[in-house]
C-alpha cells in the first residue's frame, strides 16, 4: 500500500461518508458536501423503488421536480408514525437540493432544525444546507457566464 493511500484512510477514518448510512437517512446525517454524484444516483434509485399510494406528485418528485418534492414533504409530519415514509420523501428532496434547488435546501435546513432533540450537530448541518441555498441563489442572480 502506498503512503498516499494510508494517509487518505487515516484522515477520513472518523469522518462519516454517505456509504456509512442507509440512503434514506443521509439527508439528516450528512452535510451537502458529502453528496457526490454516485450518492445522488443512489438516493434517486432508492426513492424510485418506493410507491407513495395516493400521492400524485411522487413520480415527479422522484424524477427531480423540486416543487413536487417540497409539497410532499410539507404535507407530512416528521414526528408522525410514518417516519420511514418521511425519510424517503426527504431523500427525494435532498436529491433535488443537490441538483440545484435552493428552495429544497432551505426546506431541508428548516426540517433539520425542527427535528426532535435537535442540537448543535443538527444546527451545523442546517447551516450547511442554508449555505448551499445561499450560494445557489447567488449563482442564479449572476446569470450565465
Amino acid at each position: 500500500m502506498s503512503s498516499k493511500s494510508s494517509n487518505c484512510g487515516k484522515s477520513n477514518r472518523n469522518r462519516p461518508t454517505a456509504w456509512d448510512h442507509p440512503p434514506t437517512r443521509w439527508w439528516s446525517l450528512l452535510p451537502p458536501s458529502s453528496f457526490h454524484p454516485d450518492a445522488i444516483r443512489a438516493m434517486r434509485f432508492v426513492a424510485t423503488q418506493i410507491e407513495f399510494f395516493g400521492e400524485l406528485r411522487w413520480k415527479a418528485a422522484v424524477a427531480g421536480d423540486a416543487e413536487s418534492a417540497i409539497a410532499i414533504v410539507l404535507s407530512m409530519n416528521p414526528r408522525g408514525p410514518f417516519r420511514q415514509k418521511f425519510d424517503v420523501a426527504m431523500t427525494a428532496l435532498a436529491a433535488c437540493a443537490c441538483e440545484g434547488s435552493a428552495a429544497a435546501c432551505v426546506i431541508i435546513a428548516n426540517v433539520i432544525l425542527n427535528l426532535p432533540r435537535a442540537g448543535d450537530k443538527e444546527s451545523e448541518l442546517a447551516d450547511a444546507w442554508a449555505s448551499v441555498a445561499s450560494a445557489t441563489l447567488r449563482r442564479s442572480l449572476r446569470g450565465p457566464k
